[in-house]
């Protein structure tokens, strides 16, 4: 990729729209709880990636067809979105439903399987890109991955929920 000043503007807008949703964030968990946010940013994710999808076939020159800018900057703002608030609201959910356990431990080796995705993912996407160059089954595995996620996310919807907590009374309170 040949970047400009106009690319690195772009993605320096996407890094202070993150921090804008983060902000957001705050005001929007006072309305949805944090397993509603967390299910709505995985599809958001899932549609922010299905507008990078290739589009199937090749020009004449060879190289394949690949979406509109605007499908590019509309995919990557929706990703944008869910990424940020989605990794904030599993870190509270994670936390909330360990509660009584050795935190510490758990959220460490929780942060250790992100660090290493962080790690193997672009080294897979590398692989992947120079098998297929259109990178169809890369956009296309990881929206689906995605997707798959947020179902998961929706069938477990009762096990995401923290322990009851109790007050002096004995009234649970969430």
């Amino acid at each position: 990729f040949c970047f400009v000043r106009v690319h690195s503007l772009f993605f320096m807008g996407m890094g202070v729209l993150c921090i804008l949703s983060l902000i957001a964030l705050q005001f929007i968990n006072k309305l949805l709880n944090d397993r509603v946010i967390l299910i709505g940013a995985s599809f958001f994710m899932a549609v922010g990636f299905g507008f990078n999808w290739p589009v199937h076939g090749t020009q004449p020159d060879g190289k394949p067809y690949w979406p509109p800018v605007y499908a590019f900057m509309t995919g990557c703002v929706l990703t944008s979105l869910g990424y940020s608030s989605g990794c904030a609201v599993l870190l509270a959910i994670y936390s909330k439903v360990l509660e009584g356990l050795d935190q510490g431990a758990f959220m460490g080796w929780f942060s250790a399987a992100c660090s290493m995705a962080r790690i193997i993912g672009p080294l897979a996407a590398s692989y992947i890109i120079n098998y297929d160059a259109t990178a169809r089954w890369l956009w296309g595995g990881v929206a689906i991955l995605l997707f798959l996620s947020g179902i998961v996310a929706l069938v477990g919807y009762a096990q995401l929920q923290p322990q009851c907590e109790k007050d002096q009374e004995g009234t649970a309170i969430n």
